[in-house]
C-alpha cells in the first residue's frame, strides 16, 4: 500500500508522479471496489438465481447509484486530466496524442453513461462482475497508454 492506506494502492509502474492524477486514480479503484463490494457472491455466480426480488432490486439501485458517482467523478477527473494536460501545453506538443487521450476519455463515458439508466437486468451479478472488470482494465491501459506518455 501507499501511504494512502485507506485507498486502493495503484501499481508503481502505473503512477503518473503528478499528485493529484495519482489521487484521482486511486479515487477510482474505490469505486471498483464498491462495485465489486454490492454483491458479495459476484465472483462465483452467473445470475441472480437464489437471491430474491428485494435483494436484486436493492443490488440494481446500488450498481445505479454507484454507477452515477462514478461516472460523475470520472467526467471531473478527465477534466482535470486535460486541464493540466492544456496547462501544461503537452495538448500543443503533442496534439495527436492529446486528442487520442481525450477520445478514449469520451468513449468510456459513453460507454458508463449507458449503464446509469435503470433498465432490465436478468443478471445483476454479471453486470457488476463485467463493469467493475471492464474499469479495470481500461484505467490500468489508459493510465498505460496515454496518461504515463504524457505526464510522466
Amino acid at each position: 500500500m501507499t501511504a494512502h492506506s485507506d485507498h486502493p494502492c495503484i501499481p508503481q509502474e502505473l503512477e503518473t508522479g503528478v499528485a493529484i492524477i495519482d489521487e484521482e486514480h486511486r479515487r477510482l479503484r474505490e469505486f471498483i471496489g464498491r462495485l465489486r463490494s454490492i454483491c458479495a457472491d459476484f465472483a462465483c455466480k452467473q445470475d441472480c438465481t437464489g437471491c430474491s426480488a428485494e435483494r436484486i432490486g436493492a443490488c440494481d439501485a446500488a450498481f445505479l447509484d454507484c454507477m452515477t458517482e462514478l461516472l460523475g467523478f470520472m467526467l471531473d477527473h478527465f477534466r482535470h486530466e486535460e486541464q493540466l494536460m492544456k496547462d501544461l501545453g503537452i495538448s500543443a506538443r503533442q496534439h495527436e496524442r492529446y486528442q487520442l487521450h481525450a477520445e478514449d476519455h469520451a468513449n468510456i463515458a459513453g460507454r458508463l453513461a449507458g449503464l446509469t439508466r435503470p433498465q432490465p437486468r436478468a443478471a445483476t451479478v454479471r453486470e457488476i462482475a463485467d463493469t467493475a472488470s471492464h474499469i479495470t482494465r481500461w484505467l490500468d491501459n489508459h493510465i498505460a497508454d496515454h496518461d504515463l506518455p504524457m505526464l510522466h
